[in-house]
């Protein structure tokens, strides 16, 4: 099985190559693993004391990254090696401040997971989410390497569970511990006889609530609503826009896509059906007025969510609901696309009344009816007392990593 396993990563390489000849996503894969060994020798100090961090993503990150920063407030001389699989990752957080050295993980092949090992020599390894690079797992546990996952979350639809999953499920004893999200996943695990585990929850609840006790206005979108209340539709795709385009409402609208390239943001300005501004034109001219303010820009999404007065966040409608513990931290109610069944914090949301789910703009129309009817910001306060209450997964993160 083993060797199954192996080939499937050689064919996915070999697509992966294929793919960069057209595709930038996929060059920037290939680019970013050459030479690995060289980059990583130059990096890593003699007798570095290294906690190894790997995320498949951007998401994955997030999860890991309060426990990323905990750790180096704890362990200032700990050099905190980081690793990505995606380039999407990999390309936003290169330069993040906490972490010592940032890299792509090297394709899954028995050699370069002995070879990382021997030149990283972890002291431990925390893997988040679904990271199961089984050569990698062995490889550190060949070196006495103490590897945890955390924020994990399994499905029934995984191989662990499945009638040919008696390999995968063996790989699990590979990790000294898994830190689950839920208990669901817990129950999951305990029918397969896997106990050494811990509920301690997801880490973005801490993120998310550090975020929105720190986060400042900004000026300049500030002076552009005018007293005015808005929706800030956050990380749209197209299938999302067409929801609330075109845009009339007494609210404004400030919408931050997914995808910022020109020809998505001129379908946008054709789209709106009312006024509307790029931000790069607005910090030119800040007293500019509009209905809709457009971001042609990363990075900016939390902030602007603290200004909202209810937010729609994207993904919900085939693509991958994103992050929607970010809005509701502010205390400001969620709405959002029908897909989102592999994202349980989106079920837990509507249960405690702080998120909508809608399937069409008839849907929308009606949330935004059944918000001007909740005076008393109920909505609002139940979503932020959903964040508050699933706080502490950090915390008890760290009292493991620290003990053991």
């Amino acid at each position: 099985m083993k060797g199954l396993y192996t080939f499937g990563i050689l064919i996915y390489v070999l697509l992966i190559h294929i793919a960069s000849w057209f595709s930038p996503k996929a060059k920037l894969w290939v680019k970013g693993r050459k030479n690995w060994k060289a980059h990583l020798k130059k990096a890593i100090p003699d007798n570095a004391s290294v906690i190894w961090f790997h995320c498949a993503s951007l998401g994955e990150f997030e999860q890991a990254r309060p426990v990323i920063e905990a750790y180096k407030k704890s362990f200032p001389d700990a050099f905190i090696l980081l690793s990505f699989f995606s380039p999407s990752g990999y390309e936003i957080r290169k330069k993040y401040t906490f972490a010592d050295y940032i890299c792509y993980l090297p394709a899954d092949f028995p050699s370069n997971a002995k070879d990382f090992a021997a030149i990283v020599k972890p002291q431990k390894a925390i893997f988040v989410k679904y990271e199961f690079w089984y050569n990698f797992l062995q490889a550190l546990q060949v070196a006495n390497c103490s590897t945890y996952l955390i924020a994990a979350r399994f499905r029934p639809d995984q191989p662990f569970f499945q009638w040919y999953g008696s390999w995968f499920k063996k790989q699990l004893n590979n990790f000294y511990r898994i830190h689950l999200q839920d208990e669901n996943s817990a129950e999951m695990l305990k029918k397969t006889g896997y106990t050494n585990f811990i509920v301690s929850g997801d880490p973005r609840f801490d993120r998310v609530t550090q975020n929105a006790q720190q986060t400042e206005e900004l000026p300049e979108i500030k002076l552009w609503l005018n007293g005015r209340s808005c929706m800030v539709a956050g990380s749209a795709w197209p299938a999302d826009e067409k929801i609330f385009f075109p845009w009339h409402n007494q609210r404004a609208l400030i919408i931050a896509p997914h995808e910022i390239d020109e020809t998505h943001l001129i379908s946008i300005e054709k789209e709106a059906g009312t006024s509307i501004i790029r931000y790069s034109e607005l910090i030119k001219n800040p007293n500019q007025t509009s209905n809709v303010l457009l971001i042609d820009n990363i990075g900016m999404l939390m902030r602007i969510y603290s200004m909202a007065e209810f937010a729609f966040v994207g993904g919900g409608f085939g693509t991958g609901l994103h992050n929607i513990l970010e809005p509701a931290a502010f205390g400001i109610p969620v709405v959002f696309g029908p897909m989102h069944e592999k994202f349980p914090e989106a079920k837990a949301l509507i249960e405690a009344g702080g998120s909508l789910s809608v399937s069409s703009r008839s849907d929308f129309l009606q949330f935004l009816e059944r918000l001007e009817k909740d005076q008393n910001k109920i909505m609002a306060h139940n979503a932020q007392l959903f964040v508050q209450s699933n706080t502490g997964a950090t915390e008890l993160i760290m009292k493991d990593l620290i003990q053991n």
